[in-house]
C-alpha cells in the first residue's frame, strides 16, 4: 500500500531532508561571507538580513510539512540554529516541545525548555504553558503541581489559560469544573470548538439536560464551519445528534446555522 511504501522510504528520505537543510545553511553562510567588501557594514547587514528572512519563510513551510517526529524536527532545528537565533524559530521549537511531550520524552522536554530559557525566554508564557503540560504529562503524581504552575507563571488573560484547565478536568473526568474554565474563555478555533463540544455532550451523558446537548450541538456547528482537521467528527457528531438525540431546540438551532457549513463536509459521511 502506499503508507507501506511511505514508512519504509521515510527514514532515507528524511535524511536526504536532513542533507538539504544542511547544504542550504552552508550556502547561505558562504553568501554572507562572500558579500562585496565595497559595501558598508549597514547595507552588508541589511543584505544578510534581507537573505535570512527568505530562506526562513521557505525553512518554516517546509518545516509545518513535517511529521511529528521528535528526531526528525530536533534535528532540523539544531542546523537552521547556525544561522537563526532561537527567538525568530519560536513557533517551530513550540512544536518540537509539544511533539517530544506528547511522545513522552520527557527528559528532552526538559533539556529543551532549559535551553530556551537560557537564550532569553524564560519568562515566555508560551514556554510556561509547555512547562506546564510536561509535568501533566507525567501523570497523577505530577497533576496537581502541572495546575498550580500553570496559575503561578501563566496570566488569566493568557487566551490558552482557561482550555488548558478545562482539557486537563475534562480528562479527569470533571466535566462541570471544565465547562465552568472553558466557558470563561473566547472560542476561536476548531480544537477550542472540538473541546467545548465534547465537554457539554459528556454533560449531557452523565445528567440528560437538554441546554448542554444544545450547547454541544453548537459547537459542533461552528466547528465544522471552520474547515479543519476535525471536520469529520464534527459532521459525524452533528448527524448522530440530529438523528438519535433530536429535539424542538436542536432542529431550530440546526436551521439556524446550516448554511454556515460547507457543502463538502457531508461527502464524508455519504455511503
Amino acid at each position: 500500500t502506499i503508507s507501506e511504501d511511505y514508512e519504509r522510504v521515510y527514514s532515507d528520505f528524511a535524511i536526504t531532508s536532513l542533507c538539504n537543510e544542511m547544504e542550504e545553511t552552508i550556502q547561505l553562510l558562504s553568501l554572507q561571507s562572500q558579500k562585496d567588501e565595497s559595501l558598508s557594514f549597514d547595507k552588508q547587514q541589511s543584505s544578510n538580513v534581507i537573505d535570512l528572512k527568505k530562506m526562513n519563510k521557505v525553512w518554516s513551510t517546509r518545516f509545518d510539512q513535517l511529521p511529528n517526529n521528535p528526531g526528525i524536527l530536533l534535528e532540523t532545528l539544531r542546523i537552521r540554529s547556525l544561522v537563526t537565533d532561537v527567538t525568530e524559530m519560536k513557533p517551530q521549537w513550540l512544536r518540537f516541545i509539544e511533539v517530544a511531550t506528547n511522545s513522552k520524552c520527557v527528559e528532552l522536554s526538559q533539556q529543551t525548555l532549559d535551553y530556551l530559557s537560557e537564550k532569553g525566554m524564560k519568562d515566555d508564557p508560551d514556554l510556561h504553558i509547555l512547562k506546564a503540560k510536561l509535568l501533566w504529562s507525567q501523570g497523577n503524581d505530577f497533576k496537581s503541581k502541572a495546575i498550580k504552575y500553570l496559575k503561578q507563571n501563566v496570566d488569566e488573560s493568557n487566551p490558552n489559560y482557561y482550555f488548558i484547565l478545562g482539557k486537563w478536568f475534562q480528562e479527569e473526568g470533571e466535566y462541570k469544573k471544565a465547562r465552568e474554565k472553558v466557558s470563561k474563555a473566547t472560542l476561536k478555533t476548531a480544537e477550542e470548538y472540538k473541546l467545548w463540544s465534547e465537554i457539554n455532550y459528556n454533560l449531557y451523558e452523565s445528567n440528560q439536560k437538554v441546554g448542554y446537548l444544545v450547547d454541544s450541538f453548537e459547537a459542533s456547528l461552528n466547528g465544522v464551519s471552520l474547515c479543519s482537521q476535525y471536520e469529520l467528527i464534527f459532521t459525524l457528531r452533528i448527524l448522530s445528534t440530529l438523528f438519535r438525540r433530536g429535539c424542538t431546540d436542536i432542529y431550530k438551532k440546526f436551521t439556524e446555522m446550516y448554511l454556515k457549513i460547507p457543502l463538502h463536509v457531508w461527502i464524508f459521511v455519504l455511503p
